[in-house]
Parts: structure tokens; sequence; C-alpha cells
């Protein structure tokens, strides 16, 4: 704790034009008394109101001082999905990289997916799911990374912890019913999870561009996923890892990748 808030000091230039002074010396006494409770500061890229949590979203605070990575194609992103979005923090930077484009949300786990509509359901292009997405139709229980945090990390790998169930549909499914089997890029975050996604990549022809988050702790998953892309002879696939993230490009698309920031 003392070591966070050390950094948090270090850090007080970055982080005071991201919330300002109040709220930032309110993140901090938050912190000290291990209390979890809603901050809200204005995103003035959108003119909007932001809403996160002191403990179970503390890595709000770096990723919008820093931003945040995106694949800029060449092609106009009309269609974007991200599966995985917990509260909107990581959406906002896609929102606006491709401010063009029809967005849509999936959080499975119920108090993130309440949050992620109080930050974002004003916007008319975005479009929330309290779902998530999976090989088949089930209802997964999900744990939690840490006791402290509400909601943040919760993952099938955590199951035995104290946990609740979650809906996910399936991939191929979830593209025919939503009328979304001509996607520019989908944004894969679900805690390791992503390798049941894999075990058929037919869903991939929905997809020009998709990128998937690798957890280090699940290293073993993204193996998988590559031997299962590099074995599969029915799409002319590349694919890179860049900061933490593996990037799958169907070959007739290019791409460059950059950082956009909202304060």
């Amino acid at each position: 704790m003392l070591n966070y808030l050390y950094k948090l000091f270090l850090n007080f230039g970055k982080y005071t034009p991201v919330v300002g002074i109040f709220n930032l010396f309110k993140f901090g006494l938050l912190k000290i008394s291990k209390t979890d409770k809603l901050i809200k500061f204005k995103i003035n890229h959108f003119g909007s109101y932001f809403y996160f949590r002191s403990i179970s979203d503390e890595s709000a605070l770096p990723r919008l001082s820093e931003g945040y990575f995106f694949v800029k194609p060449n092609f106009v992103v009309k269609e974007f999905i991200e599966c995985g979005s917990t509260i909107g923090m990581t959406s906002l930077h896609f929102m606006a990289a491709y401010n063009q484009a029809n967005i849509t949300l999936l959080e499975p786990v119920k108090d993130n997916f309440e949050l992620l509509k109080k930050n974002l359901s004003m916007f008319q292009k975005v479009k929330i799911f309290e779902i998530g997405l999976s090989n088949k139709n089930c209802f997964l229980s999900l744990g939690k990374e840490s006791k402290e945090k509400r909601s943040i990390n919760f993952s099938k790998y955590y199951s035995k912890q104290l946990s609740e169930k979650s809906e996910f549909i399936d991939i191929n499914k979830f593209f025919d019913k939503y009328n979304l089997t001509n996607t520019d890029i989908i944004h894969i975050n679900i805690n390791g999870a992503e390798v049941d996604l894999f075990e058929d990549i037919s869903w991939i022809k929905h997809c020009k561009i998709i990128i998937v988050y690798i957890f280090n702790i699940h290293q073993n998953n993204t193996n998988l996923i590559i031997k299962k892309l590099v074995n599969d002879n029915n799409y002319d696939l590349n694919f890179e890892i860049y900061n933490f993230h593996l990037i799958i490009s169907h070959k007739k698309y290019s791409y460059s990748v950059d950082t956009i920031k909202l304060i």
C-alpha cells in the first residue's frame, strides 16, 4: 500500500490533469482505508462524466494518463466489438480512435456491466450487452482475483473463490444474431478464457482484425492459440505480438499501431 501511495505521489503531475487535485486526494485516502468507492470525473474529450472504483479500477489513472494503443487499419472502421469491457475505460479510447464506428461492448459480470452502462449508455452509437463470448451457450461461474476488489478480473480460473454465474453466448451465434458478420475489429480481454474461443476458429471469417490481450499467467493459452492458427489452412492470416496483445489479421488487410490519449 505504501509503495502504491509513493507511486501516486511520484505521478502527481500526470494524474492531476485526469481527475483533479480533490479527486486525487480522495483516491489516496480511499486507498489508505482500503475502501472501494466510486470516484467521478469529467472526460473532456467527450464532455461526459466517468465513474471508477478506488480499488477495483485502480488502473484507471495510469491508463488515462498514458493513453491506450490501438490498431490503425487501411480501411475505415465501421463495426467494432470489445469483448470484456469491464467499466468502459479502454472502450473510451476505442470510441475516440474509431469515431465513425458502431461500438458493441460486452461485459458478463453484473457489477461491471452496471457501471459500464452508467458510463457509456448515453452514446448513441454504443450498444452494451451483459454477456460474454465462448464456444457454446452456457453460464459460467466467474470468481474474483482478489477479495478486496469488487469486480475487476473475474475469471473462470478463480471460480473456486467467491463467484457468480454469468451468461455466455456461442461466438458464431452472436455474430449471426446481432448481424455483425462483417466486423472490422474485435478486441478480446477475457482473463484467460480466450482459449475457449479458439477451439473452433471458424468465427474468424466474420472479423478483419482480431486483438487478444495476453495475460502473463495464461501464457500457455497464447501458445495454444498460435498453434491453432498456424495449423489451420482455411484462412490466410498474419499475426504478431505487440505490447501484451496478439494481433491477428487477414493478409489482405494492413495496419499500423498508434496510441490515443483522452487527456
